[in-house]
């Protein structure tokens, strides 16, 4: 570690005059800069307030190197977790039948997959950049159209998503309304798809 300065001790640094001493303890920290020119008075100068590091005792530049690499790797992990979650909370339908990305009028996105097997649904996906009501509401409705056929789907509805869910907010109502509309939307995606390929079936 380095050693401060008597000067300092006595409280005369230049950056602080006569008997006036920092509000906090130096030690633990060393001015980078003035630690990479071995200064024997770390807080003398100007980037004293920028550049704060903390003494990993020898002071050498691999020292930083390593800390930085090790609060990256750190920060990797958690940004990795978050979302490996949320794609296990919403898992993805590769090459959808119906799908539909609607953006409501308080600035929340909704977006609903739907794979069909047959004449019913076999699996759902769904996404919202939305508040957590926006995130139950539309994760409510891609599971009810699971397993369902189209006719059954329109019998979801905005009061029906409110229940699976326990009930919402009076100012979050719209986010049951928004995850009906896109779950709809979906399924009129799929619909035309079908009608265009039994049109162009017809047509051969």
């Amino acid at each position: 570690m380095l050693e401060y300065s008597k000067e300092y001790r006595r409280g005369s640094h230049p950056v602080f005059r006569g008997s006036e001493m920092p509000p906090f303890s130096p030690r633990p920290w060393v001015c980078f800069w003035c630690k990479l020119r071995a200064n024997r008075r770390p807080l003398s100068c100007k980037a004293m307030n920028i550049f704060k590091f903390p003494n990993l005792g020898k002071g050498t530049m691999i020292e930083y190197i390593l800390w930085f690499l090790i609060v990256t790797l750190i920060l990797f992990v958690i940004v990795g977790l978050w979302v490996g979650i949320y794609f296990w909370l919403s898992p993805h339908v590769e090459d959808p039948d119906g799908k539909a990305r609607i953006t409501g009028t308080c600035g929340d996105t909704m977006e609903v997959c739907l794979k069909f097997k047959g004449d019913h649904v076999e699996k759902t996906s769904h996404w919202t950049d939305g508040c957590a009501y926006s995130f139950n509401c539309v994760s409510s409705a891609a599971d009810l159209a699971r397993g369902r056929h189209p006719d059954e789907i329109l019998d979801i509805d905005a009061d029906l998503i409110q229940r699976s869910v326990g009930g919402l907010p009076s100012d979050h109502l719209h986010c049951a309304r928004l995850a009906e509309e896109t779950l709809h939307a979906a399924l009129d995606d799929y619909m035309k798809k079908t009608s265009k390929e039994n049109l162009s079936q017809g047509v051969k």
